[in-house]
């Protein structure tokens, strides 16, 4: 079972993953809250750069889907995918890859057991990985393996934010889907 977006968002912050306020204010990303694993695919999320076009994405998302989630627009410099997954052979993993619209397109990742080890992982990283990620602006990677480290701990058959967005200032899991 998924659980709808405000569900999957509490979990993440009870567990201690940033996530991005929710907001009133321009600019701003209105989400569905339905339990829909692509959102973008079916027009579920629309994001709004003046307080016009805010109410305006509200009415319009609450209409066609009842209830929304409306959540301060997060800027970085690099979107990944994190998921953890009980898997049946070997216990529970962490996926990590290129996030977004990157995550399907270029299909790179790199996979390690949980519990999770920093310098191990970073040994098995994908070079393609590796490299986005050492070839970056200084990023806040330990908020990034602080979040991976959290989600070895998420009691759910899958946990996954796509995408986290990763800055020099920090990360926020800005999509996050949860199935019990």
């Amino acid at each position: 079972m998924m659980l709808k977006p405000s569900e999957a968002l509490e979990l993440a912050k009870r567990l201690g993953i940033p996530i991005p306020p929710q907001t009133e204010e321009a600019p701003a990303c209105v989400k569905a809250d339905v339990p829909i694993p692509h959102k973008s695919d079916v027009g579920a999320v629309l994001c709004t750069y003046d307080q016009g076009e805010l109410e305006r994405a509200k009415k319009k998302m609450e209409e066609r889907f009842g209830r929304v989630i409306v959540q301060k627009m997060v800027k970085g410099d690099l979107e990944l995918l994190i998921s953890s997954k009980e898997d049946e052979a070997f216990g529970r993993v962490l996926v990590l890859a290129l996030g977004g619209l990157w995550a399907s397109a270029l299909k790179v990742s790199s996979v390690t057991a949980c519990p999770f080890c920093k310098d191990s992982f970073l040994e098995v990283l994908d070079p393609t990985l590796l490299k986005v990620l050492k070839g970056r602006k200084r990023l806040d990677l330990e908020c990034v393996f602080n979040v991976m480290e959290k989600l070895c701990n998420a009691e759910a058959k899958t946990f996954e934010i796509n995408p986290l967005i990763v800055s020099e200032e920090g990360c926020w899991a800005v999509d996050v889907k949860v199935w019990l």
